[in-house]
């Protein structure tokens, strides 16, 4: 970018410093990672046999977790 439009070449220390301070005014994208992260792991490691848990289940009580959960995340 240097050569094509005549930027200024930052250094290493400055580019964290632009990259943080762009996680500040964004709200930060890590910080949304690791919340995501976090029901994505609640999902798959539930207390207990999920698997099982899931299967036991009727239709009716599926189809009343799936809107519970529409409902909740979405």
């Amino acid at each position: 970018m240097v050569a094509v439009c005549g930027f200024a070449a930052i250094g290493f220390w400055q580019s964290v410093g632009l990259f943080l301070l762009g996680q500040i005014l964004t709200g930060g994208f890590i910080l949304g990672l690791f919340l995501a992260g976090g029901c994505i792991h609640k999902i798959f490691h539930h207390d207990g046999d999920w698997h099982s848990h899931w299967h036991n289940m009727t239709q009716v009580q599926r189809r009343e977790f799936i809107e519970r959960r529409r409902r909740e995340y979405f």
